[in-house]
Protein backbone atom coordinates (compact mmCIF):
# COMPACT_ATOMS: atom_id res chain seq x y z
CA UNK A 1 0.00 0.00 0.00
CA UNK A 2 2.73 2.31 0.76
CA UNK A 3 4.21 1.95 -2.75
CA UNK A 4 0.83 2.04 -4.38
CA UNK A 5 0.43 5.58 -2.79
CA UNK A 6 4.03 6.60 -3.87
CA UNK A 7 3.10 5.90 -7.75
CA UNK A 8 5.44 2.81 -7.64
CA UNK A 9 2.50 0.43 -8.51
CA UNK A 10 -1.07 0.26 -8.94
CA UNK A 11 -3.82 -1.78 -6.77
CA UNK A 12 -5.48 -4.18 -9.63
CA UNK A 13 -7.54 -7.50 -10.10
CA UNK A 14 -7.49 -10.53 -11.66
CA UNK A 15 -9.64 -13.72 -12.04
CA UNK A 16 -8.59 -16.37 -9.71
CA UNK A 17 -9.35 -19.66 -8.73
CA UNK A 18 -13.32 -20.84 -9.07
CA UNK A 19 -14.13 -17.46 -10.40
CA UNK A 20 -12.88 -15.53 -7.25
CA UNK A 21 -10.95 -12.44 -7.85
CA UNK A 22 -7.14 -11.92 -6.62
CA UNK A 23 -5.26 -8.52 -5.68
CA UNK A 24 -3.20 -7.59 -8.49
CA UNK A 25 -0.50 -5.74 -8.75
CA UNK A 26 1.04 -3.73 -11.63
CA UNK A 27 4.52 -2.16 -11.59
CA UNK A 28 4.51 2.30 -13.05
CA UNK A 29 7.42 3.58 -11.55
CA UNK A 30 10.24 0.96 -10.13
CA UNK A 31 12.30 4.51 -9.23
CA UNK A 32 10.31 5.94 -7.35
CA UNK A 33 11.67 4.13 -4.26
CA UNK A 34 11.65 6.82 -1.04
CA UNK A 35 13.68 4.38 1.16
CA UNK A 36 16.13 0.98 0.49
CA UNK A 37 13.30 -0.83 1.68
CA UNK A 38 11.16 0.10 -0.22
CA UNK A 39 13.72 -1.04 -2.96
CA UNK A 40 13.80 -4.66 -1.37
CA UNK A 41 9.20 -4.92 -1.59
CA UNK A 42 9.60 -3.89 -5.15
CA UNK A 43 12.20 -6.81 -5.91
CA UNK A 44 10.43 -8.87 -3.77
CA UNK A 45 7.07 -8.54 -5.65
CA UNK A 46 8.48 -7.86 -9.30
CA UNK A 47 11.94 -9.86 -9.78
CA UNK A 48 12.96 -7.50 -12.30
CA UNK A 49 9.92 -7.03 -14.26
CA UNK A 50 9.62 -4.12 -16.07
CA UNK A 51 7.14 -0.91 -16.10
CA UNK A 52 3.48 -2.33 -16.84
CA UNK A 53 4.50 -5.70 -16.16
CA UNK A 54 1.67 -7.46 -13.23
CA UNK A 55 2.33 -9.92 -10.44
CA UNK A 56 -0.85 -11.39 -8.66
CA UNK A 57 -0.83 -11.96 -4.81
CA UNK A 58 -0.82 -15.95 -4.62
CA UNK A 59 -3.60 -17.38 -2.33
CA UNK A 60 -1.49 -20.51 -1.71
CA UNK A 61 2.07 -19.59 -2.30
CA UNK A 62 4.76 -20.92 1.15
CA UNK A 63 7.42 -19.37 -1.04
CA UNK A 64 6.03 -16.22 -1.37
CA UNK A 65 5.15 -16.10 2.38
CA UNK A 66 8.80 -17.06 3.21
CA UNK A 67 9.81 -14.44 0.76
CA UNK A 68 7.25 -11.26 2.88
CA UNK A 69 8.61 -13.32 6.22
CA UNK A 70 12.33 -12.42 5.32
CA UNK A 71 11.57 -9.05 4.16
CA UNK A 72 10.32 -8.50 8.13
CA UNK A 73 13.60 -10.05 9.28
CA UNK A 74 15.49 -7.63 7.55
CA UNK A 75 13.56 -4.61 8.71
CA UNK A 76 13.95 -5.40 12.11
CA UNK A 77 17.77 -5.62 10.97
CA UNK A 78 17.68 -2.41 9.64
CA UNK A 79 15.91 -0.92 12.21
CA UNK A 80 19.49 -1.85 14.20
CA UNK A 81 21.55 -0.35 11.76
CA UNK A 82 19.59 3.23 12.05
CA UNK A 83 20.24 3.32 15.67
CA UNK A 84 16.74 3.06 16.02
CA UNK A 85 17.36 -0.33 18.48
CA UNK A 86 19.63 -2.31 20.73
CA UNK A 87 20.40 -4.69 22.66
CA UNK A 88 20.86 -3.93 26.65
CA UNK A 89 20.85 -5.73 29.84
CA UNK A 90 18.82 -4.34 32.62
CA UNK A 91 20.72 -2.90 35.76
CA UNK A 92 17.88 -4.33 38.02
CA UNK A 93 17.82 -7.44 36.41
CA UNK A 94 21.60 -7.98 36.68
CA UNK A 95 21.55 -7.68 40.62
CA UNK A 96 18.30 -9.81 40.48
CA UNK A 97 20.41 -12.69 38.69
CA UNK A 98 23.26 -12.19 41.27
CA UNK A 99 20.73 -12.44 44.54
CA UNK A 100 18.96 -14.94 42.95
CA UNK A 101 22.08 -17.02 42.60
CA UNK A 102 23.30 -16.08 46.20
CA UNK A 103 19.64 -17.21 48.04
CA UNK A 104 20.01 -20.17 45.81
CA UNK A 105 23.57 -21.10 47.23
CA UNK A 106 22.71 -20.46 50.65
CA UNK A 107 19.56 -22.44 50.39
CA UNK A 108 21.70 -25.25 49.24
CA UNK A 109 24.28 -25.12 51.99
CA UNK A 110 21.40 -25.56 54.96
CA UNK A 111 19.43 -28.02 52.84
CA UNK A 112 23.32 -30.17 52.46
CA UNK A 113 23.12 -29.21 56.39
CA UNK A 114 20.65 -30.97 56.76
CA UNK A 115 20.88 -33.92 55.02
CA UNK A 116 24.34 -34.01 56.50
CA UNK A 117 22.89 -34.47 60.23
CA UNK A 118 20.62 -37.40 59.17
CA UNK A 119 17.26 -35.59 58.87
CA UNK A 120 14.87 -37.25 56.40
CA UNK A 121 13.78 -33.88 55.74
CA UNK A 122 17.10 -32.86 54.94
CA UNK A 123 17.06 -35.16 51.41
CA UNK A 124 13.64 -33.89 50.89
CA UNK A 125 15.21 -30.08 51.27
CA UNK A 126 17.78 -30.74 49.19
CA UNK A 127 15.49 -31.95 46.22
CA UNK A 128 13.52 -29.02 46.25
CA UNK A 129 16.30 -26.89 46.38
CA UNK A 130 17.46 -28.01 43.56
CA UNK A 131 14.83 -27.64 41.25
CA UNK A 132 13.48 -23.91 42.81
CA UNK A 133 17.26 -23.18 42.22
CA UNK A 134 16.91 -24.67 38.63
CA UNK A 135 14.10 -23.01 38.00
CA UNK A 136 14.45 -19.44 39.54
CA UNK A 137 18.21 -19.45 37.95
CA UNK A 138 17.34 -19.88 34.65
CA UNK A 139 14.67 -17.12 35.09
CA UNK A 140 16.75 -14.68 36.58
CA UNK A 141 19.17 -15.82 33.69
CA UNK A 142 16.69 -14.82 31.05
CA UNK A 143 16.16 -11.45 32.80
CA UNK A 144 19.84 -10.21 33.11
CA UNK A 145 20.22 -11.32 29.26
CA UNK A 146 20.16 -8.37 26.40
CA UNK A 147 17.28 -7.52 25.49
CA UNK A 148 16.27 -5.73 22.21
CA UNK A 149 14.69 -1.49 23.33
CA UNK A 150 14.67 1.29 21.53
CA UNK A 151 17.39 3.51 21.24
CA UNK A 152 16.84 7.55 21.94
CA UNK A 153 16.14 8.36 18.05
CA UNK A 154 14.12 5.11 18.30
CA UNK A 155 11.72 6.08 21.21
CA UNK A 156 11.41 9.73 19.55
CA UNK A 157 10.71 7.53 16.23
CA UNK A 158 8.08 5.49 18.53
CA UNK A 159 6.40 8.37 19.56
CA UNK A 160 5.90 10.04 16.71
CA UNK A 161 4.06 6.75 15.36
CA UNK A 162 1.62 7.16 18.53
CA UNK A 163 0.64 10.42 17.40
CA UNK A 164 0.20 9.64 14.04
CA UNK A 165 -2.39 6.31 15.41
CA UNK A 166 -4.47 8.92 17.46
CA UNK A 167 -4.27 11.78 14.34
CA UNK A 168 -5.90 8.86 12.48
CA UNK A 169 -8.41 8.07 15.37
CA UNK A 170 -9.28 11.69 15.78
CA UNK A 171 -12.87 13.49 14.94
CA UNK A 172 -12.32 15.34 11.38
CA UNK A 173 -12.68 18.60 12.82
CA UNK A 174 -9.75 17.92 15.85
CA UNK A 175 -7.80 16.23 12.71
CA UNK A 176 -8.07 19.56 11.18
CA UNK A 177 -7.49 21.41 14.25
CA UNK A 178 -4.12 19.59 14.91
CA UNK A 179 -3.15 20.15 11.18
CA UNK A 180 -3.45 23.28 11.66
CA UNK A 181 -1.47 23.50 15.38
CA UNK A 182 1.94 24.98 15.57
CA UNK A 183 3.28 21.25 14.85
CA UNK A 184 0.86 20.56 12.18
CA UNK A 185 1.37 24.19 10.09
CA UNK A 186 4.07 22.41 8.15
CA UNK A 187 2.45 19.77 7.12
CA UNK A 188 -0.85 21.67 6.09
CA UNK A 189 -1.41 23.04 2.94
CA UNK A 190 -4.84 24.95 1.40
CA UNK A 191 -7.17 23.13 -0.83
CA UNK A 192 -8.50 19.80 -0.22
CA UNK A 193 -6.34 18.34 -2.91
CA UNK A 194 -2.98 18.70 -0.38
CA UNK A 195 -5.59 17.31 2.10
CA UNK A 196 -5.89 14.08 -0.35
CA UNK A 197 -2.24 14.04 -1.02
CA UNK A 198 -1.99 13.92 2.75
CA UNK A 199 -4.41 11.64 3.86
CA UNK A 200 -3.27 8.98 1.40
CA UNK A 201 -0.03 9.24 2.26
CA UNK A 202 -1.05 7.98 5.99
CA UNK A 203 -3.09 5.00 4.71
CA UNK A 204 -0.45 2.56 5.00
CA UNK A 205 -0.43 3.63 8.86
CA UNK A 206 -3.81 3.07 9.00
CA UNK A 207 -3.43 -0.14 7.64
CA UNK A 208 -0.76 -0.92 10.14
CA UNK A 209 -2.72 0.46 13.39
CA UNK A 210 -5.75 -1.73 12.25
CA UNK A 211 -7.72 1.62 11.05
CA UNK A 212 -8.29 1.12 7.58
CA UNK A 213 -11.82 1.34 7.62
CA UNK A 214 -11.93 4.32 9.54
CA UNK A 215 -9.60 5.57 7.34
CA UNK A 216 -11.16 4.65 3.40
CA UNK A 217 -14.28 6.83 5.19
CA UNK A 218 -12.05 9.77 5.65
CA UNK A 219 -10.81 9.56 1.81
CA UNK A 220 -13.99 8.58 0.45
CA UNK A 221 -15.54 12.21 2.24
CA UNK A 222 -11.76 13.83 1.19
CA UNK A 223 -12.42 12.63 -2.56
CA UNK A 224 -15.73 13.69 -2.92
CA UNK A 225 -15.01 17.07 -1.83
CA UNK A 226 -12.03 17.58 -3.95
CA UNK A 227 -13.93 15.75 -6.78
CA UNK A 228 -11.21 13.46 -7.68
CA UNK A 229 -10.43 9.77 -7.54
CA UNK A 230 -7.18 7.71 -6.57
CA UNK A 231 -5.41 6.31 -9.60
CA UNK A 232 -3.46 4.05 -7.41
CA UNK A 233 -6.04 1.61 -6.76
CA UNK A 234 -8.07 0.13 -9.91
CA UNK A 235 -12.25 0.50 -9.79
CA UNK A 236 -12.68 2.52 -7.50
CA UNK A 237 -16.16 3.69 -6.50
CA UNK A 238 -16.79 5.33 -3.24
CA UNK A 239 -19.78 2.76 -1.70
CA UNK A 240 -17.19 0.22 -1.54
CA UNK A 241 -13.86 1.92 -0.82
CA UNK A 242 -13.58 0.60 2.40
CA UNK A 243 -14.35 -2.48 1.83
CA UNK A 244 -11.70 -2.24 -1.68
CA UNK A 245 -8.97 -1.65 1.48
CA UNK A 246 -10.06 -4.44 4.19
CA UNK A 247 -10.25 -6.92 0.96
CA UNK A 248 -7.07 -6.15 0.40
CA UNK A 249 -5.29 -5.96 3.74
CA UNK A 250 -6.94 -9.40 5.10
CA UNK A 251 -5.92 -11.19 1.09
CA UNK A 252 -2.47 -10.00 1.79
CA UNK A 253 -2.15 -10.85 5.26
CA UNK A 254 -3.38 -14.43 4.50
CA UNK A 255 -1.00 -14.80 1.63
CA UNK A 256 2.18 -13.41 3.27
CA UNK A 257 1.95 -15.69 6.62
CA UNK A 258 0.46 -18.70 4.48
CA UNK A 259 1.94 -21.99 5.58
CA UNK A 260 1.19 -26.10 3.90
CA UNK A 261 0.33 -26.53 7.20
CA UNK A 262 -2.46 -23.95 7.52
CA UNK A 263 -3.49 -24.84 4.12
CA UNK A 264 -6.19 -27.31 5.23
CA UNK A 265 -7.77 -24.54 7.63
CA UNK A 266 -9.44 -23.41 4.63
CA UNK A 267 -9.97 -19.37 4.74
CA UNK A 268 -7.26 -17.38 3.64
CA UNK A 269 -9.39 -13.69 4.03
CA UNK A 270 -12.10 -12.13 2.28
CA UNK A 271 -12.27 -12.46 -1.42
CA UNK A 272 -12.70 -9.82 -3.71
CA UNK A 273 -15.82 -9.58 -6.27
CA UNK A 274 -16.60 -7.38 -9.01
CA UNK A 275 -18.61 -4.48 -8.36
CA UNK A 276 -20.12 -1.15 -9.97
CA UNK A 277 -18.32 1.34 -11.92
CA UNK A 278 -15.61 -1.23 -13.43
CA UNK A 279 -15.52 -3.69 -10.87
CA UNK A 280 -14.08 -3.36 -7.25
CA UNK A 281 -12.86 -5.33 -4.31
CA UNK A 282 -15.63 -6.46 -1.75
CA UNK A 283 -14.76 -8.41 1.28
CA UNK A 284 -13.13 -7.26 4.45
CA UNK A 285 -12.16 -8.33 8.10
Amino acid sequence: MHLAVRGVLRIEETEGKKNKKRPQLRLLDAQRIPDPLDGQMRDTLFSGSAPGETVTIPQHDEKFAQRMTALQTSAASEATERNLMTRERSDTARIFFWVTLGLVAVAMILALVGLLSGREVGFVAIIVSLVLGTVTTVIAAVCAARHRVHTRAGAEAHEYLEGVREFIRVAEADRLRMLQSAHGAERYREGSAEIVHLYERLLPYAMLFGEEKTWGRVLEVAYDTSRSQPNWIAGYTAMHFSSQLSSFSSNTQASSTYTTASSSGGSTGGGFSGGGGGGGFSGGR
